[in-house]
């Protein structure tokens, strides 16, 4: 098949499927491959508004192309990560895009965040719809009461249904649970309280 029969193959497929092909790829390859493919795909990728991305091992060339190009808006799933091969990640993401900003994100996953870094996400977590959250913080036993008051804010929201984080046994009792919960997968890691492990095996 030609590069023109190609094309024009491209050029008739619904915009729904499309869609549904976006929806099974990584953003690298939407952004930075399939944009390129025709015009129309160019067209549609600005527009596709279900982006899940994925920083977690990414280059930083890549990251940077991505972030130019990315409309908060149209991200659904978002993971930062402060691992060794991504240092600095969260605090250059969050000094180009305001959180408040995302208002159709569902998922959010932070990877080795700091605690200034924590605090200051969970200051603007608090309004979200968040269906999921994960949070693996790097200096946990650095936790202040403020992190502590925000995240028991964010257990609070109804809509939370998948929570992952590590906590330490000294903090176990400055988070307040709610009473009617409506998380459905819970994980809790880096904690030797008998009450975080039974909590664990409920709802895992």
């Amino acid at each position: 098949m030609s590069t023109s029969t190609l094309t024009s193959s491209f050029d008739t497929l619904p915009i729904e499927l499309i869609h549904q092909i976006f929806n099974s790829l990584d953003e690298q390859t939407i952004i930075l491959s399939l944009r390129y493919v025709c015009k129309r795909f160019y067209t549609i990728t600005n527009v596709y508004n279900c982006y899940k991305l994925n920083f977690q091992s990414i280059s930083k060339s890549n990251f940077d192309r991505i972030c130019r190009f990315i409309q908060p808006e149209n991200v659904i799933s978002l993971t930062l990560s402060d691992e060794h091969t991504t240092t600095g990640q969260i605090q250059l993401f969050f000094s180009l895009f305001r959180i408040e900003r995302f208002t159709r994100l569902c998922s959010l996953t932070l990877i080795h965040i700091k605690e200034p870094d924590l605090k200051r996400i969970l200051q603007h977590l608090t309004t979200c719809k968040l269906t999921s959250l994960s949070i693996k913080q790097k200096d946990t036993y650095n936790r202040s009461k403020i992190t502590n008051r925000l995240l028991s804010t964010i257990l609070q929201q109804p809509s939370l249904q998948k929570l992952t984080m590590n906590v330490i046994e000294n903090d176990m009792n400055k988070l307040y649970w709610p009473i009617k919960y409506t998380i459905q997968h819970l994980t809790l890691f880096d904690c030797f309280s008998s009450f975080f492990f039974s909590t664990n095996i409920i709802y895992q």
